[in-house]
């Protein structure tokens, strides 16, 4: 017998998880293609009029930033960012409440 402590555990596993030290390779993400073209650099287009108009109607019905953004042809962080720089999301909150107060009638 032995006073000697001798680990069953193998050295290359993490203290206290269990996991290996060293960590298999991941496989790359799917990138949207939306978001491609902004990591490559390019600016992107500025918003016209009618996109406005449009994405502000959209919001208006409930719709996603992402699914603005896929029917808009941008990302959905662009549409986020729009609402907020252009300062719709007081317009779009009355329209919203307009909608719903005439539902109600």
């Amino acid at each position: 017998m032995s006073i000697v402590f001798k680990p069953k555990i193998a050295d290359y596993f993490h203290f206290g998880s269990g996991k290996p030290t060293k960590a298999k390779p991941k496989a790359p993400k799917k990138i949207h293609p939306s978001t491609a073209l902004k990591r490559e650099g390019k600016l992107a287009e500025k918003w016209s009029e009618e996109r406005k108009a449009k994405l502000i109607a959209l919001r208006i019905l409930g719709v996603s930033n992402r699914k603005c953004g896929e029917l808009l042809g941008r990302t959905a962080d662009s549409c986020s960012k729009a609402i907020e720089n252009y300062g719709f999301s007081d317009e779009i909150k009355e329209k919203r409440e307009a909608l719903i107060k005439e539902a109600l009638k």
